[in-house]
């Protein structure tokens, strides 16, 4: 028998070496109710510039297809509801990322504004909505109502004179375009009278906007276009940007816009474009023609001088793709180009700035018969800042190689953070279905220090998950079992034990248990005291309390008959302090 348990505890010891993030992190359901959600988003709340929490907005086959929203306080509090303000109803119950993906924002007042697709009997529109800090639905605005047809895939930006500027496509008479309007925080629209502008309407197919504010105010709007191609045995798309100013104005580039990369792909040196195509470039083990079957993932970011960084993936075949990455300047000309390839794949690029005019793109790779997350960082003039030529390898989880990594989509505009020169990156094992956190230090001029931490097992739709920070917390937002959760890592880790046990003394015994242990602890001063008992999965399986309590001593009992043998976790917050013990049920 001493044998048998001496095995258990060494056991239980390497499971919580394995899973030590649950005990330094708090599982908080933001949603209430079971039924299905889907393209949950994620932004900081924020009052006067300080951030004030965290807004979390899904779609849900409730009411034939809605909208939710809620707020977190700082200390993980649902502020709007227990179940969440329904914002909009009938949406429909089909949702697709590259059509659908809400885009929210903080409205600066602890209140939020979202941008959704509506669905009604014969056609599809673009809605905003104003939401106040006290949870209430103030306005809902139709935004695409001037022309009619099917709108959606809406993408948004924060202007500079503090507005938002949407962009989406328009399917109608036969093809698709691409329109905008521009709202203030009210969700009162400002351009054309009310009407949406035309950002492109060109001959054939304008598709998936994105949109992006410069230093002068002016918008930097790119979309895949087929007007060159649509003679062409393969579906393929061409990439062109244009220019908007502050009215909805074409600035200087008319409304056929410029092209900017072209399939074939075309070589660029610096502003001029090489007629050649890349028929005789091998990249990779695929094949050298290039041939475009999808819509492909294409995300920019703000550099110095009104330029932007544009990350694309090009995918010349089933076995094999690779990334581009290049610089347009105010004159939407090509500064530089470079492609990131090895062998096989190399796809799926998210694109965060870095601070200082440069960027971080991050990719799914599968080179060295693996599936990881790789990335690099290059400076605003296209040198590399880190390891690697073609990236660093950034995944290291305990997954099976060949299980793929799934990053946020293209379109959770949270997927990434950088947050005191640290990168933050999410993402899933395929297999496992495992939630990982890296950091990636920054401030590492060679070789970049990185961590990868296990946040959680077994989750859903790991392509929504998001990350924030705010006041020095991490806070990954993910869905398990149609419940949406937000993992809030606790500043009092940061803490040493010492220092806890100093405050509050938590301490259980005995320890192992079966099936019943006196819990204890110690305030030093009255106060709300919050005592929870968590699985090792982060699951609550029990409130022993939650009250005020004058200072002192407090004893409670935990009784766990109806628990499976295993490691078990307590947690107590009391004022600005928590602590985490570890417990072992053994039967």
């Amino acid at each position: 028998m001493k044998t048998t348990i001496t095995f258990r505890f060494l056991i239980l010891i390497l499971l919580t070496f394995s899973m030590n993030r649950f005990s330094s992190a708090e599982m908080i359901p933001v949603s209430s109710d079971y039924t299905a959600k889907y393209l949950f988003a994620s932004a900081e709340s924020k009052s006067n510039s300080v951030s004030d929490g965290t807004i979390v907005c899904w779609l849900d086959e409730s009411y034939r297809g809605s909208l939710f929203i809620q707020r977190l306080g700082s200390n993980g509090e649902k502020l709007w509801s227990q179940n969440g303000l329904i914002v909009d109803k009938d949406l429909g119950r089909y949702f697709d990322p590259d059509s659908d993906y809400p885009v929210l924002f903080s409205d600066n007042e602890g209140g939020a504004v979202v941008i959704y697709r509506k669905l009604f009997y014969s056609e599809e529109e673009i809605y905003c909505a104003k939401i106040s800090s006290e949870g209430e639905l103030l306005r809902r605005v139709c935004l695409s109502s001037g022309i009619g047809g099917y709108n959606f895939s809406p993408s948004a930006v924060v202007t500079k004179d503090n507005c938002i500027a949407v962009v989406w496509e328009n399917f109608s008479s036969g093809d698709f375009n691409i329109q905008g309007q521009k709202i203030d925080l009210s969700c009162n629209k400002l351009w054309n009278g009310g009407n949406e502008i035309n950002v492109c309407e060109e001959s054939d197919d304008q598709r998936k906007p994105s949109v992006l504010c410069d230093q002068k105010n002016q918008l930097l709007v790119t979309w895949l276009d087929t007007r060159s191609v649509a003679n062409s045995s393969e579906f393929a798309y061409d990439l062109y940007v244009n220019k908007l100013d502050e009215s909805g104005n074409f600035a200087g580039f008319g409304q056929a816009g410029r092209l900017i990369l072209s399939f074939p792909i075309h070589r660029y040196s610096g502003q001029n474009a090489i007629t050649k195509p890349d028929e005789n470039y091998d990249h990779g083990n695929g094949p050298v023609s290039v041939k475009k079957a999808e819509l492909y993932n294409h995300n920019m970011i703000s550099s110095g001088n009104n330029s932007a960084i544009v990350a694309v993936d090009i995918r010349e075949s089933e076995t094999d793709s690779y990334i581009r990455v290049f610089k347009i300047n105010e004159e939407l000309n090509i500064e530089w180009d470079r492609d990131i390839e090895a062998e096989s794949y190399q796809q799926n690029p998210l694109i965060i700035s870095d601070g200082c005019d440069g960027a971080v793109i991050v990719w799914n790779d599968s080179r060295n018969n693996e599936n990881s997350v790789f990335g690099i960082r290059v400076s605003s003039s296209g040198s590399v800042l880190s390891e690697g030529y073609n990236g660093f390898k950034i995944s290291f989880d305990k997954g099976k190689r060949n299980s793929l990594r799934s990053l946020p989509d293209k379109r959770n505009m949270s997927g990434l953070v950088i947050s005191s020169n640290k990168l933050l990156i999410p993402w899933t094992v395929s297999d496992s279905h495992d939630l990982y956190l890296a950091s990636v230090d920054l401030n590492f001029s060679s070789e970049y220090k990185k961590t990868s931490e296990l946040i959680y097992k077994n989750i859903s739709e790991g392509k929504c998950t998001s990350v924030l920070q705010s006041n020095e917390t991490n806070s990954v937002i993910f869905l398990k079992d149609n419940t949406i959760f937000a993992s809030k890592e606790n500043k009092s880790d940061k803490i040493s034990n010492n220092q806890f046990k100093n405050n509050l003394n938590l301490l259980n015994y005995p320890n192992p248990f079966n099936p019943v242990t006196k819990i204890s602890y110690e305030l030093t001063a009255p106060g709300n005291a919050i005592v929870k008992i968590y699985d090792m999965t982060g699951r609550i399986v029990k409130e022993l309390v939650n009250e005020f309590q004058n200072a002192g001593r407090h004893e409670l009992t935990f009784d766990g008959s109806s628990l499976s043998s295993g490691l078990y976790f307590c947690r107590i917050d009391a004022g600005n302090y928590s602590e985490t013990m570890r417990m072992t049920l053994l039967k």
